[in-house]
């Protein structure tokens, strides 16, 4: 069975650890198609992600590659509607991560694009399910009564655990 291309736009780091999970989870999917401004992160990309993967100059071109089904956006946010209006108007399926874009008018835009297009889009909400926010779901939900809780989300899980050990020691505070 032929793997489903995907394409993506914005290749920054946020972007490629969504598809590196993807990647890791179904043998169903490969990169075929990769735009970012910068060279650095489409070397970083192809790397990660896929070596054979066409670098395109432009993301207009890469929503117009047959071997492309899926266009998943990491871009700025301040480019994720008309990134997304594109792939939507080239016939693409499409992953967006959050915010869907800075106004309303350009979230219906979007979203008459996607309805008139009948393909699949999916808003990238990932971060609800990763363990700090999980965590946090946990402590708000099992307190034992109302209380004020401060949470910072600092640079990497490590430095995540040492803060919350050293400001909030109760035990039912321990992060996992």
């Amino acid at each position: 069975m032929a793997k489903l291309g995907i394409g993506l736009i914005g290749c920054g780091n946020r972007l490629r650890g969504v598809v590196k999970n993807v990647l890791k989870n179904t043998s169903e999917v490969e990169v075929v198609a990769i735009y970012d401004p910068n060279s650095e992160a489409i070397q970083k990309a192809k790397e990660a992600l896929n070596p054979s993967a066409k670098a395109y100059e432009n993301y207009q071109d890469l929503v117009k590659d047959p071997n492309v089904k899926w266009v998943m956006i990491g871009s700025w946010n301040c480019f994720h509607a008309e990134q997304a209006i594109a792939a939507f108007n080239a016939g693409k399926h499409v992953f967006c991560e959050k915010p869907l874009a800075l106004n309303i008018e350009d979230c219906l835009a979007m979203r008459r694009a996607w309805q008139n297009c009948g393909k699949q889009f999916t808003i990238g909400f990932t971060l609800r399910y990763s363990p700090h926010y999980e965590r946090m779901k946990e402590i708000i939900t099992t307190a034992p009564h109302p209380r004020e809780i401060t949470w910072a989300l600092l640079a990497s899980s490590k430095i995540q655990r040492q803060y919350l050990q050293h400001h909030f020691p109760a035990a039912h505070l321990n992060h996992r």
